[in-house]
């Protein structure tokens, strides 16, 4: 996922300039989109964001870069506000990154929301979650709390399971 200079101004409360004396000012922490020759439109990742999420943070009228790149070398931008402030800006579903490979744990991925594949097999991922959640709950002395997940997902795998081209109760299945 990309944002342009605008996106990003609109994101921090800020105008176009800052964004781009920003990006300018801390180049060595973005990546190759966010800096691009001139004329071309500059595209900000979400790393991007957390790297000017917290420029943004400490920016002041007479800023102190070096203190500011400290702290990007500390690695500080990993720490909570700057998380909630993406979890806030970023999308549930989105596209696959170009960089996937066997290495890849930062998501799951389903091949294409408009097609969910075997309506059965999702019916039974619901059910499972509803018996681990049941587990759960049986552990702890505030099963309370679980109760709407569990009802949820059961209630969500009956849908799944009529709405299928087979029903199964228990270990009987009917086509």
């Amino acid at each position: 996922m990309k944002f342009g200079v605008s996106e990003a101004a609109r994101i921090f409360g800020v105008d176009r300039d800052l964004v781009k004396t920003w990006a300018y000012h801390f180049s060595d922490y973005l990546g190759p989109g966010a800096n691009l020759p001139k004329g071309v439109p500059r595209q900000f990742s979400v790393e991007d964001l957390r790297v000017l999420a917290y420029v943004s943070m400490y920016w002041e009228d007479q800023p102190d870069l070096e203190s500011i790149k400290i702290g990007l070398n500390t690695e500080s931008h990993f720490e909570e506000p700057y998380d909630d402030l993406l979890r806030s800006v970023t999308p549930l579903f989105q596209e696959l990154p170009e960089n996937v490979d066997e290495s890849w744990r930062h998501g799951t991925v389903i091949g294409g929301m408009a097609e969910l594949g075997d309506t059965f097999a999702l019916a039974e991922s619901y059910k499972l979650a509803g018996d681990v959640l049941v587990d759960a709950a049986l552990s702890t002395a505030e099963a309370y709390e679980l109760i709407y997940p569990v009802i949820y997902s059961y209630r969500h795998a009956a849908e799944l399971y009529l709405g299928s081209s087979r029903i199964c109760v228990g270990d009987f299945c009917a086509f």
